[in-house]
């Protein structure tokens, strides 16, 4: 569940920041155990336990930082106090975008899991690769020229995505993987997905998918100091900024 949320101005650009909640869903029609007797509650006992519909236990907070200019979000993935898993925040997301006021305002919203770069490198340095099969969506312009020129293409064609199939040729040992394709998969691993086919470099056949692999960045703070969604603010303007002026 989203709860609270605001808008910040910092360095001249604008962040959503707010809490994702987690809680537990009971169902009070279920068998409940005694822990006292170590046997399943009576039907008395059970009849006596009330909750209130609107009210739900053992509610954690989870801070998310939204990047408002490349609609990037980051939030934490695990502290002592809060963990959700990037999967769990997509499908919630998901369910969110996907309502009737959200569509005919917005249209479908594409929702993609950033994938770690190195995990992405090391599928695309497979000793060897049968298939490489990419999924690029039609990403928000950003201040990277590789990106806009997606943009501007699936744009100008009218399209919301492009998929990419490369077949290593029969004679070939591998399929390579070249400067101008890897560039082309990280914009895919970031907007869309990669997937490779072929043997690992343990020697296994199979495949792999860029979306199995989330992007995790560590960060550290002293909770006397300063709160986690302050570190977390911190963390995330220093990260986006720093990718921004590298771009």
């Amino acid at each position: 569940m989203i709860g609270d949320r605001r808008l910040v101005r910092i360095r001249e650009h604008d962040w959503v920041v707010g809490y994702f909640y987690t809680f537990v869903d009971i169902d009070p029609t279920q068998r409940w155990l005694d822990v006292e007797s170590g046997r399943e509650a009576d039907e008395d006992t059970r009849h006596s336990v009330q909750i209130p519909a609107n009210l739900r236990p053992n509610m954690t907070e989870v801070p998310y930082v939204l990047d408002t200019e490349n609609h990037q979000l980051l939030f934490i993935n695990k502290e002592r106090s809060c963990s959700l898993s990037a999967s769990n925040v997509r499908n919630l997301l998901k369910a969110l975008t996907g309502r009737d006021e959200i569509m005919q305002r917005f249209g479908t919203v594409d929702l993609t899991i950033m994938t770690d770069t190195s995990q992405l490198e090391a599928m695309l340095s497979w000793p060897v690769i049968r298939k490489l099969h990419l999924t690029l969506e039609r990403i928000n312009p950003t201040d990277y020229e590789d990106d806009q020129e997606v943009f501007r293409r699936l744009a100008d064609l009218g399209a919301k995505r492009e998929e990419r199939t490369y077949v290593k040729d029969d004679d070939q040992p591998t399929l390579r993987v070249d400067e101008p394709l890897r560039r082309v998969s990280r914009i895919a691993a970031q907007n869309g997905e990669v997937e490779v086919h072929g043997r690992d470099p343990s020697g296994h056949t199979g495949h792999a998918k860029s979306q199995k692999f989330p992007l995790v960045m560590k960060g550290e703070y002293i909770p006397a100091r300063t709160t986690l969604m302050d570190a977390l603010i911190g963390f995330a303007i220093d990260s986006f900024t720093g990718r921004r002026n590298m771009g």
